[in-house]
């Protein structure tokens, strides 16, 4: 060791800077930049993972939304009586009222496949003889689908994707289907028909195939769990075996992500189920496309390491001491911030970009801790938020199955008045709850007052009368969700809290100038409009309710939205709630984004 110290001294100066600048800059930048090669090629398959996971994320509620709504679809030909007429009375049936069920089903299945364009037929087949099939008729052999809806004895059953020929054109497509039996509601072991909803694949694949993949992603298609392919970029794939069976053996095992290897190359895959099937959203990789974007970062790197070279030779020295000794502390400070270390140890020595940058780094990591600590707290609150809801949820399966007991318990027991009373309080408690939406359509609203004002009609004292209209194109407009029946309640409250002969409230919903307009109206007492704006502004103590309601909608909405209070009828009350036409969730989401 002390003979080779004694070389280095008697090297020239310019070895002696070419050693050094080997040893202090020219190998930690090599290994620095393997590092960040390294580093910048697992972030590159973290981006391309975490892209394909948010992308099949929303195409998994794409597809269980249409999932979900043909089942709905199935479900409304089951339990409506129009329906299973049509299928228990037959040809057997007056020619007039056949014709006319025939033409009410066709029409209500005819707008379905005309506003879902992922329909492509529709088949009601009756055990008495009846078929109708509104869209394309096809030919094709169902027989497999149609035995296992027998033995689901009316759940759902979805096929795997199959060809079909059109009777129109001769020209064959693929389509899924939901195949469901169709029971006498009387007599749930009675089958009175089959539904057939055929879903055209090629309508799949433009879903999962143009909704926001990067170009990093190799292909995206929709595979059972049996390996069977029910939707592909090649349609030679459609309705096979996957050809790839280690593939359908990982994701089988319960694995979201792995890598894959074929003859056409290496891959990583993404799998997600989707939910109460056996089908998974598969996405493939292509490896070789990150890999590519690493050419440029490794060009930058030799670039800069022959860079670091010539001006490390030039002023190797002041280099070193003014610079690379400064950033290698402040890198070993990095790596004790990496450890869970967040006290600011920098020593700023110089005033200089360097001395500045150690000053914002010190700044920089007293942030952090500050955010840490808080995004701690926050979290805090947010479990204990989460444990108070669910320790006071109610369960609302329970609740609807028991007041659906109470209520076949009433007609049995001939008491039709509870009866209607309970079955208005379910559908009361089910649209409140509404599977936690904070949006509802104008006609469930008006539902919920309608089944709220059957209750109240027997609670008063006094005969309660109402009436409620609204456009008719006004049905499947937005609304937030209980908004129009604390001003009934009010109505009854303090509209009618004198001794009366009757009361009489209308409910009137309108568009004008492009808002939705609902009055509310009573015969009552009525009030001072001056009064109740002072109200819903803060400056009375009373009025919680009205002034809730405001809240919301300015809240949501902006000024321009909100209650408005004029003089009724008579003296009596009549506020108007008004609110932006907002005909389906996508729109209202711009909206409250826009907010």
């Amino acid at each position: 060791m002390k003979w080779n110290i004694i070389r280095f001294k008697n090297l020239s100066l310019k070895w002696k800077s070419f050693l050094i600048f080997m040893i202090l800059v020219s190998i930690p930048s090599l290994v620095l930049g393997a590092i960040v090669l390294f580093q910048t090629d697992q972030m590159l398959r973290r981006q391309a993972v975490d892209s394909t996971v948010r992308v099949l994320d929303t195409l998994d509620q794409n597809v269980t939304y249409i999932m979900e709504n043909v089942e709905d679809i199935s479900s409304y030909m089951i339990y409506d009586n129009q329906f299973r007429k049509y299928l228990y009375g037959g040809k057997d049936q007056e020619e007039k009222e056949f014709s006319n069920l025939q033409d009410s089903i066709h029409a209500f299945s005819a707008f379905q496949i005309i506003n879902k364009r992922y329909l492509d037929s529709i088949e009601l087949q009756g055990l008495n003889g009846v078929l109708l099939t509104i869209g394309e008729p096809v030919t094709v052999d169902e027989s497999k689908w149609v035995r296992e809806a027998e033995e689901a004895q009316g759940g759902y059953v979805w096929s795997g994707a199959y060809p079909v020929r059109s009777t129109w054109t001769g020209e064959q497509k693929y389509v899924i289907s939901l195949i469901r039996q169709i029971h006498d509601i009387n007599d749930l072991n009675k089958t009175i028909g089959l539904v057939r909803i055929r879903l055209s694949e090629s309508y799949f694949y433009s879903l999962i195939s143009t909704k926001g993949f990067s170009p990093l992603t190799g292909s995206v298609s929709i595979v059972d769990s049996a390996g069977e392919i029910l939707s592909h970029e090649n349609k030679f794939y459609i309705g096979k075996t996957y050809p790839d069976s280690v593939l359908v053996n990982q994701m089988n095992e319960g694995k979201n992500l792995f890598s894959y290897s074929n003859k056409s190359g290496g891959y990583l895959v993404v799998a997600r189920k989707i939910d109460h099937t056996n089908w998974y959203l598969v996405a493939k990789v292509d490896e070789l496309e990150i890999i590519k974007n690493l050419d440029a970062i490794r060009t930058s790197i030799k670039g800069m390491t022959l860079f670091s070279i010539t001006l490390g030779i030039m002023a190797l020295i002041g280099f070193y001491w003014v610079i690379i000794r400064p950033i290698i502390e402040l890198t070993r400070i990095t790596i004790q911030v990496e450890q869970g270390d967040f006290e600011p140890k920098f020593k700023v020595k110089s005033n200089d970009e360097i001395g500045r940058l150690g000053l914002r780094f010190n700044k920089m990591l007293r942030t952090i801790q500050r955010l840490i600590e808080t995004k701690y707290k926050l979290e805090i609150q947010h479990k204990e938020s989460e444990l108070k809801a669910l320790q006071n949820q109610i369960d609302p399966h329970f609740l609807y199955n028991t007041l659906d007991t109470i209520h076949w318990t009433a007609r049995l027991e001939n008491a039709k008045d509870t009866s209607k009373l309970i079955v208005a309080l379910s559908k009361l408690f089910r649209i409140s709850l509404s599977n936690g939406k904070l949006w509802i359509t104008l006609e469930q609203e008006l539902e919920y007052v309608r089944n709220y004002l059957i209750l109240q009609k027997q609670r008063v004292y006094f005969p309660l009368y109402y009436e409620i209209d609204r456009e008719d194109h006004l049905a499947n407009v937005l609304v937030p969700k209980k908004i129009i029946q604390p001003l009934v309640e009010n109505c009854i409250i303090h509209g009618f809290k004198e001794n009366r002969e009757s009361g009489f409230i209308e409910i009137r919903c309108t568009s004008k100038d492009g808002s939705l307009c609902i009055d509310v109206m009573d015969d009552g007492g009525g009030f001072n409009p001056q009064q109740a704006r002072s109200v819903i502004s803060g400056d009375s103590e009373h009025g919680f309710a009205l002034r809730n309601i405001q809240e919301r909608l300015t809240l949501l909405f902006g000024e321009t939205c909100g209650l408005q209070f004029f003089v009724g009828e008579g003296n009596g009350a009549h506020v108007r709630i008004t609110l932006p036409i907002i005909q389906n969730e996508e729109a209202m989401n711009n909206r409250m984004g826009k907010g």
